[in-house]
């Protein structure tokens, strides 16, 4: 989590509710990034991160249009959930309103967008935004670099989150500076609900919940607004691998499981990361020498052997021969 650089003050009392939640929490997926640095600041980062047809706006082309600014998410339209109601919540002080909703079942992840409404009309943003080293700042290979990402610390902010019944998901939401206004705001999130094995959203629903945390001395965060999600449609997927390496790969996501993992993450030693096409040639991920990352957000489980990526690059699944990690190509069926 290296790309933050200039972080809201976290109170005391914050830390404490951090550490408590942590101690209290049963073993779960670990939120797991790939960046060119590592440090300590982002392990505290990513730590009090996790306690803590198509619906179209008007005016916005593409169903993640912060995500994919030149359109080219266009191929994912038909896979857009379209709520038969627009799904909403709102309390004294907030609206908030779900514009579109995309889920892979297949890697357990996926993307939303929503709508927040400063009903008081105070200009007073519901949120921090965090800044990132300047290093980091507008990289071309960083996807999320140019991307402003939203922090509910301080008491009285909102912390936005997918859930899958009680349990929280990875995720990241960004702030839509081009579209969002004084008492108006836009955000898209890349979310990842854990290893897909575990995710049945026939039987569970997903749901969007905005938390204040200062409304839950348990450190997890009282919830001011929840939204369930709609029924995602579901989305093509290919699966492929050799000696003990699975991946999976959908539109959206990448799972990749190394069963001969036997220490550390496997995350941590996946330097390069690119899809092989069916012209020879190869679409790159992850390069941590050369600074690109063309993901939104990664989880690695605690046993380290898996960790998915929400991708932020489209590409046509069906030329797609491989997937290739470090340099050895392992084919799609």
């Amino acid at each position: 989590m290296k790309k933050n650089h200039s972080l809201p003050p976290v109170p005391e009392r914050f830390h404490q509710r951090v550490q408590h939640t942590l101690e209290g929490l049963p073993e779960q997926t670990r939120p797991q990034r790939r960046f060119p640095l590592r440090g300590v600041a982002g392990v505290a980062l990513a730590a009090a991160l996790c306690v803590g047809g198509t619906a179209m706006a008007a005016g916005v082309s593409g169903g993640f249009p912060l995500f994919f600014p030149q359109g080219e998410d266009a191929a994912l339209s038909d896979y857009i959930a379209a709520p038969a109601e627009v799904v909403t919540d709102e309390n004294d002080h907030y609206r908030m309103t779900v514009e579109a909703f995309l889920f892979d079942q297949a890697t357990g992840t996926g993307l939303v967008r929503l709508h927040i409404e400063n009903k008081a009309g105070d200009g007073v943003r519901p949120f921090a935004v965090l800044g990132y080293y300047p290093q980091y700042q507008n990289q071309p290979g960083l996807a999320w670099s140019g991307l402003e990402q939203v922090w509910g610390n301080g008491d009285g902010k909102l912390a936005f989150q997918v859930m899958y019944g009680e349990n929280h998901t990875g995720s990241r939401f960004y702030l839509d500076t081009t579209r969002s206004t004084e008492n108006d705001y836009y955000l898209e999130g890349a979310f990842i609900a854990g290893p897909a094995s575990g995710i049945d959203t026939d039987q569970e629903p997903l749901r969007l919940v905005a938390r204040d945390y200062a409304l839950d001395p348990t450190g997890l965060g009282g919830e001011v607004l929840s939204a369930g999600l709609p029924q995602a449609q579901a989305m093509p997927s290919r699966q492929g691998g050799t000696d003990g390496v699975e991946v999976t790969l959908s539109p959206v996501g990448l799972q990749i499981t190394n069963q001969n993992q036997t220490h550390g993450y496997v995350v941590d030693d996946l330097n390069t990361v690119a899809l092989r096409l069916a012209d020879g040639t190869e679409q790159v991920m992850v390069d941590d020498a050369n600074t690109i990352d063309q993901t939104l957000y990664a989880l690695g489980t605690e046993d380290g052997k898996t960790v998915t990526y929400a991708l932020a690059q489209t590409f046509a699944l069906d030329q797609v021969t491989a997937v290739v990690l470090n340099g050895t190509a392992y084919p799609l069926d």
